[in-house]
């Protein structure tokens, strides 16, 4: 169930045993949108979609949200024909939706997974994020994904190949981090941010401007 300044609208996902991926009639039911109404879609189309249960670790469903103007959107779920753990991905933050209401913002990222929720966070390939801001002061943030656990070194190097800062330096699980660096302590200029895991290396450069 969704709500938005007391209107509300529901939406029922589930698994079953005759059910497969691919749309199955009787099964998944298309959204008609009433274009004065609060509307949450499922995959952008449906009100109803029910998918095998017979699936590896996990089964994601996203949600959109459509005639809402800027308000946040709060959540509820009715959990209690599954034993199977229930969670909400938004924005690539895992929350637990049987410990209650969850609120979100109508351009939000958000999936609903059933089953193993780490499984379906961990990323499929190697990725380092642009870090932002860029110029900055005194501090910007990147992304880094990692697809297996791997020993991993984040550097920061000044232009003259000097090692400034030690951001990581180690063993990390397989996942999705957000590594900040705070440059109070040093000069403004270019620096460099290498991340290197052994099979792969990423280096971006940013400006510290202050």
């Amino acid at each position: 169930e969704a709500s938005v300044d007391g209107l509300r609208d529901y939406v029922m996902v589930g698994l079953s045993d005759e059910a497969s991926s691919s749309f199955e009639y009787g099964e998944d039911q298309f959204k008609l949108i009433d274009d004065n109404m609060i509307s949450m879609t499922i995959d952008n189309e449906f009100s109803t979609n029910m998918k095998s249960s017979d699936f590896d670790s996990y089964v994601a469903w996203s949600l959109d949200f459509n005639n809402i103007d800027g308000s946040s959107v709060e959540l509820n779920v009715d959990y209690t024909d599954t034993v199977e753990e229930i969670h909400l991905v938004v924005n690539d933050e895992a929350v637990d939706l049987k410990s209650g209401s969850v609120s979100v913002n109508p351009s939000d990222n958000v999936v609903v997974v059933v089953g193993n929720v780490s499984d379906y966070m961990t990323p499929e390939h190697f990725r380092v994020g642009a870090a932002y801001p860029n110029p900055f002061n005194p501090s910007t943030s990147f992304e880094v994904d990692l697809h297996d656990n791997l020993d991993v070194s984040i550097m920061v190097y000044n232009v003259l190949g000097q090692q400034v800062a030690e951001l990581a330096n180690g063993p990390m699980d397989a996942g999705r981090y957000t590594m900040k660096w705070d440059a109070s302590s040093v000069s403004s200029g270019v620096y460099f941010i290498n991340v290197d895991t052994g099979s792969d290396i990423s280096t971006q450069k940013i400006m510290l401007l202050k």
